[in-house]
């Protein structure tokens, strides 16, 4: 744990309450581990409630279980980084760029919006994803974390989906880097005329297509950078995004329980 991170934790720790104190031992002495961990997860091993747990996230400063987590890594990181001599290598150069870029994702990150999709997959009965076909990796992760979330899932083509069966109860999810082709937006307007909800993460913004959309997820990215710089920002801050709805549903799921 860096530093700064567990000074504050210690210099907190006389003045928290028994729940919070008990939760603050737990974190220093696992601190390792707890970056893998979702916010039910903690909260169990550490044997408080949800609500301890966020309230103690809170005391830190931290908007959210997300944001905490992340200064953790940071932290880890750090401390690994200062282990090394003053000069940088190649692998640490890169690592370094990593880390930048993974920063500026986690601040593009609208954490309203992100609770708002969390929202609609707790209360959906059936997720359609929709393959572009450019985006497949992310697409398989999100839909192998809401099954672990026990969601009924179906990823299919875009033109495959018969909008003659949508309800209220459904919602559709894109993952797509695309402005406004014909297909898409033929597709999308169809889908708008029903009752489904539309949930869209993508990096195009200004579109006919974010219009469309019932929440618009928009992953930036460096204005200025490389295309390497720029993927790297983009497809990280995807992956944060899957992660921080994926943990607001089985926190959900588990405070129900």
């Amino acid at each position: 744990m860096g530093v700064d991170l567990q000074l504050k934790l210690s210099s907190m720790k006389p003045n928290l309450s028994v729940g919070h104190s008990k939760l603050c031992d737990y974190v220093i002495d696992n601190f390792n581990h707890i970056p893998s961990y979702s916010g039910s997860q903690l909260a169990q091993s550490a044997g408080v409630s949800l609500s301890t747990l966020h309230r103690f996230i809170r005391l830190l400063d931290f908007e959210n279980f997300t944001a905490f987590k992340f200064a953790m890594k940071s932290d880890i990181n750090n401390i690994e980084t200062q282990k090394h001599s003053g000069v940088e290598n190649p692998s640490d150069r890169v690592f370094n760029k990593v880390l930048r870029s993974a920063k500026l994702a986690h601040q593009s990150l609208d954490m309203k919006l992100l609770s708002e999709v969390a929202k609609y997959i707790s209360l959906s009965e059936r997720i359609y994803l929709l393959d572009f076909g450019e985006e497949r990796l992310f697409l398989d992760y999100l839909e192998n974390t809401l099954r672990c979330a026990n969601k009924s899932v179906l990823v299919i083509p875009q033109i495959s989906l018969d909008i003659n069966q949508l309800d209220h109860k459904d919602l559709i999810i894109s993952i797509e880097q695309t402005g406004d082709e014909e297909a898409v937006v033929s597709l999308l307007t169809r889908s708008y005329s029903t009752n489904a909800m539309l949930v869209r993460f993508s990096n195009t913004v200004n579109t006919q297509i974010q219009k469309l959309s019932d929440i618009d997820i928009n992953i930036a990215a460096i204005a200025d950078g490389n295309g390497d710089e720029y993927r790297s920002e983009r497809y990280l801050g995807l992956m944060m995004a899957i992660d921080v709805v994926s943990d607001l549903v089985r926190d959900a799921q588990a405070s129900v329980i």
